[in-house]
């Protein structure tokens, strides 16, 4: 008999705990699809890029390089040399890198990551929380 109510409290505590589980997964699901959605449709301008960065091969800053030129100053062959590498860098980066496709490209990994959190979690959560009111059903029908 206590081995019955043992192993009966052992699967108790599991099904709670993995409904628990299973529900924690749906609302953080829930809730990110509920941001996406209001990034998307209310709060449109929180999907734009706050920073527009582009990577460079030069060991100075674009801003350090424009001062360089604006300065009207005979630049060394290095200095030439880092302003060339830094417009063709830039050129290349322009020619592959588009804001809206990468904020696109950005939200449909999002909504995919979002819908296979609801997808795990609600199954897991209904199979486990059916399996409790089972018991809880056979248990209230032995005590009648």
């Amino acid at each position: 008999m206590n081995k019955m109510k043992e192993r009966s409290f052992i699967r108790t505590v599991y099904l709670y705990l993995f409904s628990l589980v299973g529900l924690s997964l749906v609302i953080v699901g829930v809730v990110r699809l509920l941001d996406i959605t209001l990034k998307e449709f209310v709060f449109t301008e929180a999907n734009k890029e706050e920073s527009f960065y582009y990577p460079t091969i030069s060991n100075r800053s674009p801003e350090e390089l424009k001062d360089l030129i604006e300065e009207d100053r005979e630049l060394t062959s290095e200095e030439i040399t880092q302003v060339k590498a830094v417009i063709e860098d830039y050129r290349y980066w322009t020619s592959i890198y588009n804001p809206e496709k990468s904020a696109k490209s950005r939200r449909h990994k999002d909504i995919s990551n979002t819908l296979a959190t609801i997808l795990v979690g609600l199954p897991l959560y209904l199979y486990h929380w059916s399996l409790i009111k089972k018991d809880e059903a056979a248990c209230f029908k032995d005590q009648a």
